[in-house]
């Protein structure tokens, strides 16, 4: 009788195991511990919004580009601070609000990031934040966590 105990216990044990392994998600071992990042660009604590028209146009032009949105005008990037790729958020320039998905979509690895923010009609514009978060000058380094919402108040150093 205690052969089928034992054997009861070492299947009940495995069953345990089946199921906690086996209610993950589909996500698979690669995607583990990635961060959906979700954040504010701010101003002296206000949401930062874009302002087009107070935006200083290209030499030469009269007019925003066609098919310029407030949206386009505005890019931040991540950087990982040991070096790889750039990963650019989904920007809402209406709102201050920032979102970054990663290239696959799932989100990026958890760690720290050099932050750039530029903002403008692009080459030869100037740039909305007088090139303070710029590529090579940004200063701006944000530790990405699980749960976290990063918030970058523009106004402060």
């Amino acid at each position: 009788m205690s052969m089928i105990r034992f054997a009861l216990a070492i299947s009940a044990c495995w069953m345990s195991l089946g199921l906690l392994v086996g209610c993950g998600g589909d996500s698979s071992p690669r995607d583990a511990g990635k961060v959906v990042l979700k954040g504010k660009l701010v101003e002296n604590g206000k949401p930062y919004v874009v302002d087009a028209s107070k935006m200083k146009l290209p030499p030469g032009a009269t007019a925003m580009p066609p098919g310029t949105s407030t949206d386009s005008l505005l890019a931040i990037t991540f950087t990982p601070a040991e070096g790889g790729e750039v990963i650019t958020a989904k920007t809402d320039a209406n709102a201050g609000t920032f979102e970054l998905t990663g290239a696959d979509g799932k989100g990026l690895k958890p760690g720290r990031y050099k932050v750039t923010i530029t903002g403008g009609y692009g080459q030869g514009s100037p740039d909305l934040f007088n090139n303070r978060f710029a590529p090579g000058k940004s200063q701006l380094v944000v530790d990405v966590e699980t749960g976290k919402e990063i918030v970058i108040d523009v106004a402060k150093p």
